[in-house]
């Protein structure tokens, strides 16, 4: 089964989507257990009256508020929902690998092990900025492989970047610049 969008193994999602809830779970139980941005943004949006629109924190405090004042999520529910987004980052990243190699069969399984580095799944599977950002940037990656034909994908990852690290997104600036 292969995903035309991605030009990736279908599998392969499905192994780096359990592979990273895996990390989300221990994520989850290590911030339950020590002070952590992420219980901190969850709790903040318990108490969250009123929204000051600003870049970075403010808007994963935002989002945050947004997922559990409109669901009614847990923590371990509203956690997932952001490992979700970082996940996805992972499949752009390893579809990026697998294209800039030409889908050379030797590399198959450094780019496959690749998505696998514990550190990524652990420290971008919680409620925060790291699992959006992380997304906005392998989005970015993605798109600058083929600008002509992924233009949505540099503009969405560009404002996913922008709205939660926006120094990270000016650096992106001149690259855009160049490749457009």
């Amino acid at each position: 089964c292969q995903s035309k969008l991605l030009s990736s193994n279908v599998q392969v999602g499905h192994v780096s989507y359990l592979w990273h809830t895996l990390f989300a779970a221990i994520f989850i139980a290590y911030s339950a257990n020590l002070v952590s941005d992420s219980t901190s943004y969850y709790l903040a949006s318990l108490n969250l009256n009123e929204y000051d629109f600003k870049f970075g924190t403010n808007l994963t405090y935002i989002f945050t508020d947004f997922l559990v004042s409109q669901f009614h999520l847990s923590y371990i529910s509203t956690s997932l929902i952001f490992s979700l987004f970082s996940c996805l980052g992972l499949v752009f990243l390893y579809a990026s690998l697998r294209e800039v190699s030409n889908f050379n069969q030797k590399f198959k399984w450094i780019i496959f092990m690749s998505i696998l580095l514990p550190s990524i799944n652990f420290w971008s599977s919680g409620i925060g900025k790291d699992s959006i950002a992380f997304f906005g940037i392998c989005l970015l990656i993605w798109g600058f492989i083929n600008v002509n034909k992924r233009f949505i994908a540099i503009i969405l990852g560009f404002v996913f970047l922008l709205f939660i690290r926006p120094h990270v997104a000016v650096v992106f600036l001149p690259v855009l610049g160049v490749l457009v």
